[in-house]
């Protein structure tokens, strides 16, 4: 497996003087954010090794140069199906806490900087709360962007094969 791109994890890449940087990716016809700070590494897609027993947005396990890295279906972890997966999609492989997850997605399409002020609480809807899986909305001129928690994205599956 060959990198797409490998982000430096001691630079300072959380934050811009004029706001927070976000990878802008694709999934399931709708586009998301991430903090670049939590981003490690962008991949092509080249499969991953099923486990039984974890939660069904998990796609299964890869070795990234020794570490065995959980891979989470994107579409399938927000309920919208499985991606058909092809060599045209990426893994974006996040930090998340002290563990690591990959996140299978269509594509990265940006690099955007959102204003401190930008950032909203996802909202509450109904009776139940908001899914802890987005951390903020950032609203982008007319554009809103919901940006994932990384470290949500495992809630819910067997949570030691991130050990890594």
């Amino acid at each position: 497996m060959s990198a797409v791109l490998a982000l430096d994890p001691d630079a300072d890449q959380g934050a811009s003087e004029s706001g927070q940087l976000l990878v802008a990716f694709e999934a399931g016809g709708e586009t998301f954010g991430a903090p670049i700070g939590a981003i490690r590494e962008i991949r092509a897609w080249s499969g991953a090794t099923p486990l039984p027993n974890t939660a069904p947005f998990v796609r299964g396990v890869i070795n990234l140069r020794g570490a065995i890295i959980p891979i989470v279906d994107f579409g399938r972890r927000l309920g919208r199906g499985d991606t058909e997966a092809s060599p045209q999609h990426v893994v974006m492989i996040l930090a998340a806490g002290e563990k690591f997850v990959g996140l299978l997605v269509d594509a990265v399409s940006d690099i955007l900087t959102a204003p401190e002020n930008s950032l909203s609480p996802p909202p509450q809807i109904g009776a139940g709360s908001a899914d802890p899986l987005i951390a903020a909305i950032a609203m982008l001129g007319k554009r809103l962007l919901p940006v994932i928690a990384p470290e949500k994205l495992l809630d819910g599956a067997v949570a030691d094969i991130a050990g890594a």
